[in-house]
């Protein structure tokens, strides 16, 4: 399981073996920019100054892309970008920041990301740029596109860390506040929204996304910011309430419209359209003469895209039910402290949810769920309200771990996608 960010403190061990890791693969600035515009499509020199290589990694990992948030982003991009550094993937592994190394769509989408490289090589000649300029819409839409995805899906990532790493904690601390420890654990979670608005903020500045349509971020995630830093000065149950109900309202609503506009952006994506184009394209290169071992890449990189289509297709299956889950779970949670006729319905509804994502389910984790379900489903029928929270508690674990590992899968996929609309940026300004 990746390790969020924010729950890593990072030792001064753990900067130096990421520093000398990186040196290793990047011992010249040309390579480390390389890496930067493949993968991430971010600019060497937009971030940090020339200098000897030591202080320009250090500046770039430990100044830039740590007070942005991004340093566990730019070690998976270096990971992918250097499969054999073992030195980087062993820090990487350890610090939770690893992608993953090899599977079927990994190997489609670096099959593709090849066959992309290929055709930029394929471009130097002007006779060959001059005849593939009729594909250049070709190009753009698909690297639009491929970066919508990406963005939608940093958004979504961010509000499932606000539910996991704050939300669930502070309902949890709220039965005792301001008793014990309370006023301390609120902090704690207070400090990792904050954390949370301010990257949320940072990605709805990105081009592909306008922020006139995430103002909920600032009307209702900075104003439940707001009232927490207020409860917890003054001791307020009732301020921390309002908070809650705040917090509650966007977690029950945003999640299911990012969800709809990333699954809308991965069918915009129209991967088989996008094959049929680039086999003109194979088509033209051969036409004219192309280098048939670069043109060999480049028709297997295209042959493999139907692959990542039947990926695609099926994790957002996979996904949509299991957000469905996810939603109809918070809205049993936020019933338990209600009578017991809004729970009832409540959970009548997430049966419905369940028992679609179990069909015909066999694995462990689903004769879990199935179990927790029937306990849980007896306690409410005879009002045994500590069974209730109990078995709740229990379905909501094993069922929120398993939507976190279906949303990862998801999120890895978009990841290997990033990178090819990188690379459709290279080639886009090699046609300019």
């Amino acid at each position: 399981m990746v390790v969020p960010a924010q729950q890593i403190d990072l030792s001064p061990a753990d900067r130096q073996q990421l520093r000398a890791a990186f040196l290793v693969s990047f011992t010249r600035w040309e390579a480390l920019e390389e890496m930067l515009l493949l993968q991430m499509g971010l600019r060497l020199a937009e971030l940090v100054a020339r200098d000897a290589m030591s202080t320009v990694i250090f500046q770039l990992l430990f100044i830039v892309m740590e007070s942005r948030s991004e340093l566990p982003d730019v070690v998976k991009a270096a990971c992918r970008h250097v499969p054999g550094n073992q030195q980087l993937w062993q820090v990487a592994t350890r610090l939770g920041w690893a992608p993953d190394r090899t599977d079927k769509p990994g190997e489609a989408a670096a099959s593709f990301h090849t066959s992309l490289r290929a055709l930029k090589e394929l471009l130097s000649d002007a006779n060959v740029k001059s005849h593939l300029q009729a594909f250049r819409v070709v190009f753009e839409g698909a690297d639009r596109r491929i970066h919508t995805v990406g963005d939608y899906k940093d958004l979504h990532d961010r509000l499932h860390d606000v539910q996991r790493l704050s939300y669930s904690p502070i309902l949890s601390a709220r039965r005792d506040f301001p008793q014990g420890q309370t006023r301390i654990q609120l902090e704690i979670y207070t400090k990792k929204l904050k954390t949370f608005v301010k990257q949320l903020q940072n990605i709805v500045k990105r081009p592909t996304l306008d922020a006139n349509d995430f103002l909920w971020i600032e009307e209702s995630l900075e104003v439940a910011l707001l009232k927490l830093e207020e409860a917890i000065a003054e001791l307020s149950s009732a301020k921390l309430e309002n908070a809650i109900n705040t917090l509650a309202h966007v977690l029950e609503l945003q999640p299911t419209i990012i969800n709809s506009l990333l699954l809308r952006s991965v069918n915009d994506l129209d991967l088989p359209r996008l094959h049929s184009r680039l086999q003109q394209v194979a088509q033209t290169l051969q036409t004219l003469g192309a280098d048939p071992k670069q043109l060999e890449w480049f028709e297997k990189g295209v042959r493999d895209l139907s692959v990542l289509d039947t990926e695609l297709k099926m994790q957002m299956s996979n996904h949509r039910g299991w957000q469905a889950v996810d939603n109809n779970l918070r809205l049993v949670e936020i019933s338990l402290d209600k009578p017991i006729e809004d729970l009832e319905a409540a959970w009548k509804i997430l049966q419905i949810k369940l028992n679609v994502v179990l069909s015909q389910k066999a694995e462990d984790w689903a004769e879990e769920i199935k179990d927790s379900s029937r306990l849980l489903d007896d306690a409410i029928k005879t009002k045994n309200y500590s069974s209730i929270f109990l078995f709740f508690t229990t379905l909501q674990t094993i069922a929120s771990d398993h939507f976190y590992n279906v949303d990862k899968d998801m999120k890895e996929l978009c990841e290997k996608l990033r990178p090819l609309g990188n690379q459709f940026d290279v080639i886009l300004q090699v046609m300019e």
